[in-house]
Parts: structure tokens; C-alpha cells; sequence
């Protein structure tokens, strides 16, 4: 049995979707600003960035989580997707003052973590 990558699983529904909107390769990567041997790439099963899949469901007039969804990938049956509310986001973490101060903004409310973005902004925006 083959093992398929995600990334071969995700370029494959994005060639079919651009198939079913009756889009050539070409068209793609206009509207995407990328190579038209790039986008072959993607469908082909090239791991891509996050931003690249983006601008090619842009181009695509679909949306990533709708790509997903129909190829049934990156979701639990039978659970709910989560928000973005657990992305891991790329920090310095050797910087321990930097590791207290997302986990402290983590444990914030919304609105508080708003009002400490502002008051961050004027604090340290040099604006």
C-alpha cells in the first residue's frame, strides 16, 4: 500500500478544483503570481508554503478549508475543525522573557489580549 502525504493529498484536490472551475494551469498561476511549473509542482504533491496554498485558493476562488473539506483531510471525523486559536507560531525560544510573555498573553481573554495589543502599540510603536 502507498503512504500519501498530505502535501500530495492537498495538490491533488487543488488540481481537481481548478479542473472543476475549468481552469488551465497557466490561468493559476497568473492569477497566484507564481510559476506555471511551480503551480504543476503543487499539484503534483510539492510541499508548499503556507502562503503559496493561499494565493492559489484565492486564485481558485475557493478557500483552504473548503479544499480540505471535500478531500477530507486535516480534520478529525467526527469533531468539530478547531479555530486558529492553537497555531504554533515561530518565536525565539531561547528568549525566556519572550516564552512568559505569549504564555501570558495566551491565558488572556480576547478582548484583553486587544486591549494589550493597543496598549503595546502606543506604548512601543515609534509612530
Amino acid at each position: 500500500m502507498k503512504f500519501e502525504t498530505f502535501a500530495h493529498r492537498l495538490g491533488k484536490r487543488l488540481a481537481s478544483t481548478r479542473q472543476e472551475k475549468k481552469m488551465t494551469q497557466v490561468q493559476v498561476a497568473r492569477e497566484a503570481g507564481l510559476s506555471l511549473k511551480y503551480v504543476s509542482m503543487i499539484e503534483s504533491g510539492t510541499n508548499p508554503s503556507v502562503r503559496t496554498v493561499f494565493k492559489v485558493c484565492d486564485a481558485l476562488g475557493t478557500t483552504l478549508e473548503e479544499v480540505m473539506e471535500k478531500e477530507g483531510i486535516g480534520k478529525v471525523a467526527g469533531k468539530k475543525t478547531r479555530r486558529m486559536q492553537n497555531v504554533q507560531v515561530d518565536l525565539p525560544t531561547d528568549d525566556p522573557e519572550m516564552r512568559k510573555l505569549v504564555g501570558f498573553i495566551r491565558r488572556l481573554e480576547t478582548a484583553d489580549r486587544k486591549r494589550a495589543l493597543r496598549l503595546i502599540k502606543t506604548t512601543f510603536d515609534p509612530k
